[in-house]
């Protein structure tokens, strides 16, 4: 088990984060859960202790997030388990909700518990108005527990961002920019098109 002296120490560079006061434990963020003081409402997510808001979705945002769901789960789906929108269990102190998951296929399901790191094999998020936390906290957040593989749809450069080598303190050691028309190689899941998974912008033809 975990204890607190072998937790990764990340350097926060969250105002959101810094500014916030109280440190809440996994346990206890999953109490007030299962107690009904927090729920989808409230927009929030665990993150290295903090209790912080979930930006907005724009429209672009959840297009990107309904059509990647549709793209992964029709060629993968048979071999991970695809979690939209999902909280996954980090130990002590974070329970982030990436827009995607790719999961272990594993026989319960996570019907009575959250993917941990070993059963995360990829994370995506779809980043506009949060990218700088995404490229920042949840970058080394992601990669201090070995989290492996980790995209970042970047609709603001209009770009994937391919997040590999992950280190405890430093984040990901290997980072490559993909553009639409161009193809990457992903460890987990092969030869990719980007544009299978950013969306259309508004000057190309449908």
């Amino acid at each position: 088990m975990m204890t607190v002296q072998a937790l990764p120490i990340i350097a926060l560079d969250d105002a959101e984060l810094l500014l916030s006061l109280h440190s809440w434990t996994l346990d206890q963020y999953e109490a007030m859960i299962a107690a009904g003081f927090l729920g989808d409402e409230d927009r929030v997510e665990l993150l290295l202790g903090k209790i912080v808001n979930k930006d907005l979705k724009g429209v672009l945002h959840s297009y990107c997030v309904q059509e990647l769901n549709l793209y992964l789960f029709r060629h993968f789906g048979d071999r991970f388990i695809c979690r939209q929108g999902q909280p996954i269990a980090l130990p002590m102190h974070s329970m982030p909700e990436p827009d995607y998951v790719l999961a272990r296929n594993v026989k319960h399901r996570f019907r009575t518990k959250r993917p941990k790191p070993a059963d995360v094999q990829l994370i995506i998020e779809v980043a506009d108005t949060t990218l700088s936390r995404d490229r920042g906290t949840k970058a080394k957040l992601y990669a201090s527990f070995g989290i492996q593989e980790y995209w970042i749809l970047n609709l603001i450069d209009y770009q994937l961002e391919l997040h590999l080598n992950p280190t405890e303190q430093e984040g990901y050691g290997n980072v490559q920019f993909y553009s639409r028309g161009e193809v990457f190689s992903s460890p987990l899941l092969g030869e990719l098109a980007v544009n299978s998974l950013l969306p259309r912008i508004r000057w190309e033809e449908e």
